[in-house]
């Protein structure tokens, strides 16, 4: 049986057990599938398998635009929210290497008219998120705002919630200063960085930083929220950040990008080392932690991982490259109601318990 052949009926058998429904919302799974057809279309998810570097298999279901019924597919391009933070990190990682910066890099180095705790802050505190910053989006009084509003918000900001590097505390505004921290580095805005030096390299031609919302994006996706009396209503962002979220990508633009971060033939050994190495970590879960825009642990009957999620208005993503096995998958949703983290472990099993191959787990 060839791989593709072999992923498809894993990934068939995996979802044959179908994922969870909520009691108010129209079905997610199997019973989703031809949603375009029916009278109760709804939005969905898509799920990728990579193996051995390849998308060998991909399921579909559900519509990426109620109003047009366009059904979801593998050129989808989906909002992945803060499974976006690795690619900023990957910028950062980039940086690092050609000592334009270094982890220990001040932030006040780029930000001069920053108050005197960015002195303190240093890069390697905003990539593992023990900057002691508070989250941006808790700190606005109003729904719709711009980024430069949110780093006004920042910088104004008279002390930080702890000493940097003191503890884990996951905050947004970590990798939005880190965009702004590659702009003002490298010369250019972040997201032509990012093209240039990560999507273009690597082939993912679907996939870009999406910082002005009123740019149309092709085959893209609308995000979707249930509400109880009302049914489906549309519920994109009009926020133009990036760096902490905002990547417009596909599932075969990120199954090239796993397949990098299994096999780095583009961006590097020395890259790949920088971007798996979390903050030095606890001894009772040595090599696990936050990484660079990753989270790195050990889950029961998969081994050791790189995953990170995302959530945000209408969207969820879940991101799971394994270490011991050359295996990944993707699962890009324009709902809130998939369990996206719960259907790509489901499905890395199933693989792993199918496959001849002896994997460490």
């Amino acid at each position: 049986m060839g791989p593709a052949l072999f992923s498809c009926v894993v990934l068939a058998a995996a979802l044959a057990q179908g994922p969870p429904q909520l009691p108010d919302a129209p079905p997610v799974g199997r019973k989703a599938a031809g949603a375009a057809a029916s009278a109760e279309a709804a939005p969905g998810f898509v799920l990728g398998v990579v193996l051995d570097g390849r998308l060998t298999a991909v399921h579909a279901d559900g519509l990426a635009d109620l109003a047009a019924r366009t059904p979801i597919g593998r050129e989808t391009v989906f909002r992945i929210a803060s499974t976006s933070k690795q690619f900023t990190a990957a910028c950062i990682a980039l940086l690092e290497e050609r000592g334009v910066l270094s982890p220990r890099t001040p932030l006040a180095t780029f930000f001069p008219e920053a108050p005197d705790w960015a002195s303190r802050v240093e890069i390697r505190h905003l990539v593992h998120h023990r900057s002691g910053l508070p989250d941006y989006l808790d700190l606005h009084r109003t729904e719709v705002f711009t980024p430069a509003e949110s780093l006004e918000l920042l910088l104004g900001l008279e002390r930080l919630r702890f000493r940097p590097g003191a503890r884990f505390e996951y905050s947004n505004s970590n990798y939005l200063l880190l965009a702004e921290v590659v702009s003002r580095a490298a010369g250019v805005p972040f997201p032509e960085f990012a093209r240039r030096e990560l999507f273009e390299p690597l082939g993912m031609r679907h996939s870009h930083f999406h910082d002005d919302p009123s740019h149309e994006v092709p085959h893209a996706a609308h995000g979707y929220r249930f509400e109880r009396g009302k049914g489906w209503t549309m519920v994109d962002t009009p926020l133009a950040h990036v760096g902490d979220g905002g990547l417009f990508t596909t599932v075969g633009d990120l199954a090239r990008w796993a397949a990098e971060l299994q096999e780095p033939r583009v961006l590097g050994r020395d890259w790949l080392r920088r971007m798996t190495t979390p903050w030095p970590s606890a001894p009772d879960r040595p090599g696990e932690g936050y990484a660079y825009g990753l989270d790195v642990v050990t889950v029961p009957r998969l081994g050791r991982v790189l995953t990170h999620d995302g959530a945000y208005d209408g969207f969820l993503a879940e991101f799971l490259v394994l270490r011991d096995a050359p295996l990944a998958v993707i699962v890009l949703a324009n709902r809130e109601d998939v369990p996206v983290s719960r259907l790509a472990r489901r499905t890395a099993r199933a693989v792993l318990e199918a496959d001849d191959r002896p994997s460490e787990r």
